[in-house]
C-alpha cells in the first residue's frame, strides 16, 4: 500500500487498526514519518490468520491537512505585446472557488472575476508595451468574495518582461521596411556568423547569440552548409556522402536546436542553404562542381519543409554569385528558391550576390527584397543602397555585407570611423537596417584559422567586442525612438563633409516629420519642407546617447547646426 503526500496534506504519522468481525476497532501497528509531508510513504505489513481474520480497515492520519487558497503552479509566457497567465485551482480551499482576478502591476485588471485558469493582459486588456517588465498577481475568489485573511489566496507575484518582436516578419506597406507579425518596424540589425551552424556546437553557437543580443543585435545570418562541400563540425557533416538532398540527421537537429534558442532570445536568423560562390563553395574554382537543378530543387523543399515552422527564420539563397557573370548557378539559385518558396510561401527571401544583382533579382517572384554586398572600402553604400530603393517594382534593399572590420583577406582595414560612415551611409540610403562583418575569426567562426573540411576550433570570444561590433547596434538604439520608415533618401537638405564616405547622409519623412542627417561635424540643414514646430536632438554614434539638451530650429534653407561631439554626429530633427 502506498500513501503519496504533497506539501498541502502534511502527513506526520498514521495508524494501521484492524476490527475482527467488524467490532472493537484496534491499532495493530503505528508509523511516524517526516513532519513536513514529502515524499511517498510505504507500508509493509503481514497478516496472520486466527479465528477471526483480521482485515486492514483504513488509515487514521495523525496530522493536519492545511487548507490554502491561493492558486498554485501560476505560470506566465511573455510574447511583443501581450503576456499569458495560467495556473492550477487551489488545493485544498477553505470555502468553494468561484473565480479569480488578476493585477497587473498592482491595478485590478479584472472588473468581474474569471472563471478560467488563464489570462492574457494585453489581448485580454490593454495593449502592452515591447520590451517592458510587468508583475503580476492571481487572487482566488472565494464564495463570491476576494480571499484575504490568514489563508493567502493570493499566488507568487510573477514578473514578465515583454517582447520586441512578434514573428514571422513581414513587409511593410510602404514597401521599403520590414515589420512584425503585430505590424511593429523591425530595424534589422545584423550580424555575418556564416559557419555558425556548420562548425560550433551548440552551445558555442548559443554563446554567440546571446553576446550579440546583449550588443543590441536582433538578426544572425548563416548558412546551413558554409563555405566548403562537406565541411564538417562537432556533430558532423550536414550532407551523407556530401549528397544535398540526403541529410544527416544528428546535424539537422543541432540545427533545430539553435534556432529554437534563437527564437527564446527573440532573435531572427537568416538561413541559407549551401553557399554558391567560386571562390570557396559549390561552383567549383577550389573545391567542387554546382548540384543539378533537381537536386537543389530536393533541397529547396527540405529546408523549406522543415524550417517554416520556425517562425524567427528567413532565408537568403546564392553566395557571392553574380547572375550576369555565372549564369550557370543563377538557374540552380532559381530551382532552389522556386521550391523553397513553395515550401515556405510565408517566409522572407532575399539574395546574396557578389556585389548587387537589381535586374536579375528584382523581378523574381520568389524575392522578398534586393540585398547587396560591398565588403571593400571603395563604393559608395549610400548610392548602392539608393539604387536598390528607387529601382522598381519597389522593394526593400539591404546591405547583408558592408566592409569587414578588418578583412585582412581583403585587404581592408576598416576603422570604426569608416564604419560608422558606411552603415549611417546605407542605412540614410534607404536599407531595412544595417549589418556587422567582423574578423576573419568571427565570420569563419569555427574554423580555427584553417579552412580544412575536416576541423574546427574554438571561438575567438576576444573579437565579439571590437568597437565597431559594439557601435553599429547604436543605430538601431537611436533609430527605435523615431518613426524611420518615413525616411526617404534625400542628401539635399544638408550640405557639407567630405567626398565619398566622408559627406554628410540624410534622410527626410515623406511627411516631413522627421529628418535624420548622419555628419561630418557642423552641418547646414534645410528644413523648408518640414511641417510643424521643429526640435532638434543631437546624438553620438558611438554610444547612441544624446548629445547635450533638445533646441528649437526654425524653418529655412540655411540652418546652421553645431555638432557637439566634436567629430561625426547623428542629428535629428522632428516636429510637433
Amino acid at each position: 500500500m502506498n500513501v503519496s503526500c504533497n506539501g498541502t496534506t502534511v502527513i506526520t504519522g498514521f495508524d494501521i487498526f484492524a476490527s475482527a468481525g467488524g467490532q472493537n476497532k484496534a491499532v495493530v501497528r503505528s508509523v511516524t514519518t517526516s513532519t513536513d509531508g514529502t515524499g511517498t510513504i510505504t507500508i509493509v505489513f503481514t497478516c496472520t490468520s486466527s479465528g477471526n481474520d483480521p482485515k486492514i480497515c483504513g488509515i487514521e492520519v495523525l496530522g493536519n491537512v492545511t487548507p490554502n487558497n491561493a492558486p498554485t503552479q501560476l505560470q506566465i509566457q511573455a510574447s511583443s505585446t501581450y503576456v499569458t497567465l495560467a495556473w492550477n485551482a487551489p488545493l485544498v480551499p477553505t470555502g468553494t472557488v468561484t473565480g479569480y482576478t488578476v493585477y497587473q502591476n498592482g491595478v485590478k485588471l479584472t472588473a468581474t472575476p474569471i472563471t478560467t485558469t488563464s489570462y492574457r493582459p494585453g489581448q485580454d486588456s490593454s495593449t502592452l508595451t515591447p520590451l517592458t517588465s510587468y508583475t503580476f498577481v492571481v487572487k482566488t475568489v472565494i464564495n463570491g468574495v476576494e480571499s484575504t485573511g490568514s489563508v493567502s489566496g493570493q499566488a507568487t507575484t510573477t514578473a514578465a518582461t515583454t517582447g520586441g518582436v512578434t514573428y514571422p516578419l513581414q513587409i511593410a506597406a510602404n514597401g521599403h521596411s520590414l515589420q512584425d507579425a503585430g505590424g511593429k518596424p523591425f530595424l534589422t540589425v545584423a550580424e555575418t556568423s556564416w559557419t555558425m551552424l556548420t562548425k560550433l556546437s551548440v552551445n558555442d553557437a548559443k554563446w554567440i547569440i546571446d553576446k550579440r543580443k546583449s550588443q543590441g543585435y536582433n538578426t544572425i545570418m548563416t548558412s546551413i552548409e558554409a563555405f566548403n562541400p562537406g565541411s564538417s563540425g562537432p556533430r558532423g557533416g550536414a550532407f551523407v556522402g556530401g549528397d544535398i538532398t540526403n541529410w544527416n540527421e544528428a546535424y539537422f537537429t543541432g540545427v533545430d536546436a539553435i534556432i529554437s534558442y534563437a527564437a527564446t532570445q527573440g532573435m531572427h536568423i537568416m538561413l541559407n542553404g549551401i553557399w554558391l560562390s567560386s571562390y570557396c563553395g559549390y561552383n567549383g574554382e577550389n573545391t567542387g562542381t554546382i548540384p543539378s537543378t533537381s537536386a537543389m530543387s530536393t533541397l529547396g523543399t527540405k529546408v523549406g519543409t522543415r524550417y517554416k515552422a520556425f517562425a524567427n527564420v528567413s532565408y537568403f539563397v546564392g553566395g557571392d554569385e553574380q547572375p550576369d557573370i555565372t549564369p550557370q548557378v543563377w538557374s540552380v539559385v532559381q530551382s532552389y528558391a522556386t521550391a523553397l518558396r513553395a515550401a515556405a510561401p510565408t517566409q522572407l527571401i532575399t539574395y546574396h550576390p557578389r556585389w548587387y544583382a537589381y535586374t536579375a533579382t528584382n523581378g523574381q517572384s520568389w524575392l522578398s527584397y534586393n540585398s547587396f554586398q560591398a565588403n571593400d572600402n571603395n563604393v559608395s553604400l549610400n548610392q548602392w543602397a539608393q539604387d536598390g530603393y528607387n529601382m522598381s517594382p519597389t522593394r526593400p534593399v539591404f546591405c547583408m555585407e558592408p566592409p569587414y572590420d578588418p578583412n585582412t583577406a581583403m585587404g581592408n582595414t576598416t576603422s570604426p570611423l569608416y564604419n560608422r560612415q558606411n552603415q549611417w551611409g546605407a542605412f540614410l540610403g534607404g536599407t531595412l537596417g544595417v549589418s556587422y562583418g567582423g574578423p576573419q575569426t568571427v565570420w569563419y567562426a569555427g574554423f580555427g584559422g584553417n579552412d580544412n573540411p575536416g576541423t574546427y576550433g574554438p571561438l575567438d570570444y576576444a573579437s565579439y567586442d571590437r568597437t565597431c561590433a559594439q557601435e553599429t547596434p547604436m543605430i538601431g538604439a537611436i533609430m527605435s525612438r523615431y518613426a524611420w520608415p518615413k525616411l526617404v533618401p534625400n542628401n539635399g537638405v544638408v550640405s557639407g563633409g567630405g567626398p565619398g564616405r566622408g559627406q554628410n547622409y540624410a534622410a527626410l519623412a515623406s511627411d516631413g516629420t522627421l529628418l535624420v542627417t548622419y555628419t561630418q561635424g557642423n552641418v547646414t540643414v534645410n528644413t523648408s519642407s518640414m511641417t510643424g514646430t521643429l526640435t532638434a536632438q543631437w546624438y553620438s554614434p558611438t554610444t547612441g546617447q544624446p548629445s547635450g539638451a533638445s533646441i528649437a530650429v526654425a524653418k529655412g534653407s540655411g540652418q546652421y547646426m553645431t555638432c557637439p561631439t566634436g567629430g561625426d554626429g547623428v542629428l535629428v530633427i522632428t516636429s510637433a
